[in-house]
């Protein structure tokens, strides 16, 4: 069907014992116009802005909505006959390149969500691009005998 549905469940403290109503909270419009009409607020008469437009009230401890999933590859055929006629000295400079940044601003889990985020994706990134640099090679992608490769996913399946 195509269809996911993300929830995100909040809770609250209080200082007293006495959880007073619902939790109040604000949407950037990108989720405000996916979210049911009846938990926004669009009756204030205060407007909160931000550097993706006008904030919505929200009230509720739960978010729930559902977001159409789309059918997509990585790499387009352009894309993969560029590499496939990329000369080889070329691919070696970029492979030398991604076993310099292996080893460079790993993730920590001592960083915050975000940080950690970014680095993942980056070592992700990097695993991609050297599966589709050494498709066609001996040693390729799927041969466990590529130390770079198999480095490389290793590293990154650390982190997930």
């Amino acid at each position: 069907k195509n269809l996911g549905t993300v929830h995100f469940t909040f809770e609250t403290k209080s200082m007293n014992e006495s959880n007073g109503g619902e939790l109040l909270m604000l949407a950037l419009p990108h989720h405000a116009i996916l979210l049911p009409k009846q938990t926004l607020l669009n009756t204030s008469d205060v407007f909160y802005h931000c550097i993706k437009g006008t904030m919505t009230p929200v009230l509720g401890h739960k978010w729930s909505y559902d977001e159409k999933l789309i059918d997509f590859g990585f790499d387009d055929a352009e894309s993969l006959g560029m590499v496939a006629s990329m000369e080889n000295i070329t691919k070696e400079v970029i492979i030398e390149q991604a076993k310099q940044d292996l080893s460079r601003v790993l993730p920590t889990l001592d960083e915050n969500v975000y940080g950690f985020g970014k680095q993942v994706a980056r070592l992700a990134q990097i695993v991609h691009v050297l599966r589709k640099l050494t498709v066609n090679e001996p040693n390729g992608n799927d041969d466990p005998t590529n130390p770079l490769l198999t480095s490389a996913t290793k590293l990154l399946n650390s982190y997930l």
